[in-house]
């Protein structure tokens, strides 16, 4: 599980307040069979696709963070409740939970990513700090696909997992590129009821090329366009002559 940490500052005055939301961060890491920028094991970035990093999935959390802060002498606002707020597509805002600031006036909150949302910080104020909301925060999301391979006969892996959420009748596409050139379209599923997905992919015929194959299902109001973890297909010399096939996530 990966953790995204946004980060806020909170401006506490004796006038309206003034709130800046600051760049996110993530720790890098591959997250339910979804690739996330910046990992190791991710190809996204290898392979330039232009993809916002790191963008996390369904099942991951994010911890978002705030410093409330005194304008007129920077002196930090100590034990006060700071709200965080979430808001889907064009629904309304929702209280995800609240947390008192610390001796530093730091206050941070982890919530479960879920889907694409908005997120902002309020504070309520108090006799000596008028209320205020901090600049909204977009939170970018993919669907978790769980990928995973397996041995399949007639020298094919077996690449598959189960989409979530979204589960049933999803048309997921896979897609396969040679080293660094361009992703080609193979062919287009529909997910099962329980959200299986499944397809057979070959390996290079010979010592030297790397195949990746990668699935794809377009974005909606909830998720962004999502990709699954790539699996690499490849062939080796054999021990006793010949070549043997490899598979890896």
């Amino acid at each position: 599980m990966s953790t995204r940490n946004c980060k806020a500052l909170l401006v506490a005055a004796a006038l309206p307040l003034s709130l800046l939301a600051l760049a996110p961060s993530a720790e890098a890491g591959v997250v339910h069979g979804t690739a996330l920028e910046g990992s190791p094991a991710n190809r996204l970035g290898m392979f330039n696709d232009n993809v916002a990093a790191p963008i996390p999935a369904a099942a991951d959390v994010v911890t978002y963070e705030a410093d409330l802060t005194d304008v007129t002498d920077d002196a930090p606002v100590t034990g006060a409740p700071v709200v965080l707020q979430r808001k889907v597509g064009s629904g309304a805002w929702s209280n995800q939970g609240s947390v008192n600031t610390d001796g530093a006036g730091h206050a941070e909150l982890t919530v479960d990513v879920g889907k694409s949302a908005k997120y902002r910080w309020a504070y309520a104020g108090d006799a000596g700090h008028d209320p205020a909301t901090s600049n909204i925060m977009n939170l970018d999301a993919m669907r978790d696909f769980n990928a995973d391979a397996a041995n399949a006969p007639h020298n094919k892996a077996l690449y598959f997992g189960d989409l979530n959420p979204g589960w049933g009748s999803r048309k997921v596409t896979l897609y396969k590129r040679v080293n660094n050139g361009s992703w080609n379209k193979v062919d287009t599923k529909e997910t099962r009821k329980n959200g299986r997905w499944s397809f057979k992919v070959g390996y290079p015929h010979s010592v030297g090329p790397d195949w990746y194959w990668r699935v794809q299902i377009p974005g909606d109001d909830g998720f962004v366009k999502s990709l699954s973890t790539p699996l690499r297909t490849y062939t080796v010399p054999g021990r006793h002559g010949g070549n043997a096939a490899r598979a890896i996530l």
